[in-house]
């Protein structure tokens, strides 16, 4: 008798699992129907609707404009703020995006950034309000410049090259026309679609390339000592998320081109930080003290290799002024002295590019 009673409970199981379920009001729902309510009913946080993708490369096709194209990759990320590199066919800029306050935030912090820099560490004071909590339709905020701005839509079905997805949207009511935004979990930002009466712009996700790492070109200046020269090589550098940006140039520093180069740092030698101030338009490059103690070479080439370095990192950043110090002192060696106010400039005269 037990075993008919057994067998009867497990065939009630196998047939509720494999076919419906009964609801409070009496109405079946189909297995895939089930798995849909368990998945809406999910609590999202603003972390899931853009998801900070290391070693990511987010592709978007533009249509009504030839600037709506872009690629943004996550050059850095630090718990919940990331550093994004947004390109497209006009500019590259640098752009952080933060969670804070129960709201996503964006701010941009370099305009024109064609160069790696980590700027994670800068005061953000003004920003943007992508999207904010509760993450239901109806929340609302206004904007720094007076705009409004909305959820209008959960769960709302939108079909790009890179897969369909359902998306929280978000409404921006603008002077002479709105702006309609889409957020997916897991995915983050997929698109985006700017209307006036005449005419739209749209910037929608094509495709998803993970563990991807991006490439700068970046010039690389090295002593011809014995046709007192200075020559340059461009390398396409290789760049992935959260990379160290001193050990990158100074393993590039070592490599010389060939032997008749001059390697510019000892392997024993440091690069202990890299500063960029904008305000002043000088680059701050601090080294360890091996870059004086293992150079051993005469006044001539380390005037060489000095200006080299400069015209390296002058060059990648922008500047004419680059300040070089060992240990956070100011360069001294027994050839050349700096005081703290003092720095090298860039000097490009009479380079050539090295040819193999």
């Amino acid at each position: 008798m037990k075993r008919v009673i057994i067998l009867g409970l497990m065939i009630v199981i196998v047939v509720l699992a494999m076919y419906t379920i009964l609801q409070d009001d009496g109405e079946f729902i189909e297995d895939g129907e089930i798995a849909n309510e368990i998945e809406r009913e999910k609590e999202y946080e603003l972390s899931d609707y853009y998801p900070f993708l290391e070693d990511t490369l987010l592709v978007y096709q533009g249509e009504g404009n030839e600037f709506a194209a872009q690629d943004v990759y996550f050059d850095f990320v630090v718990d919940e703020l990331a550093q994004v590199r947004v390109s497209n066919p006009g500019a590259t800029m640098g752009r952080i995006i933060m969670i804070e306050g129960g709201e996503l935030r964006s701010a941009d912090v370099a305009k024109e950034s064609h160069y790696l820099e980590d700027l994670t560490d800068q005061e953000i004071t003004e920003y943007d309000v992508l999207l904010k909590e509760p993450l239901e339709t109806g929340t609302s905020w206004t904007l720094a410049d007076g705009k409004e701005r909305y959820i209008s839509g959960i769960d709302v079905e939108i079909e790009t090259p890179s897969g369909e997805y359902q998306a929280i949207e978000v409404t921006t009511e603008l002077e002479n026309a709105i702006q309609f935004d889409y957020y997916v979990a897991g995915v983050g930002h997929v698109k985006r679609n700017y209307q006036t009466d005449d005419f739209s712009v749209k910037t929608i996700l094509e495709e998803i390339k993970e563990d991807t790492s991006i490439t700068y070109p970046i010039k690389f200046f090295y002593p011809d000592f014995i046709n007192e020269k200075i020559k340059y090589v461009t390398r396409e550098v290789e760049f992935s998320t959260n990379d160290d940006l001193t050990e990158i140039f100074a393993e590039h520093l070592r490599q010389a081109p060939d032997e008749n180069l001059t390697q510019l740092i000892s392997d024993d030698t440091e690069i202990n930080q890299i500063e960029l101030d904008r305000e002043e338009e000088i680059v701050k490059v601090d080294f360890s003290q091996e870059l004086v103690t293992e150079m051993n070479v005469g006044h001539l080439l380390e005037t060489k290799i000095i200006q080299s370095i400069v015209n390296i990192f002058g060059g990648h950043y922008n500047v004419d002024k680059v300040y070089l110090s060992l240990e956070g002192r100011p360069y001294e060696s027994g050839h050349m002295m700096l005081s703290e106010d003092e720095y090298f400039t860039v000097d490009y005269e009479a380079i050539e590019e090295y040819q193999k």
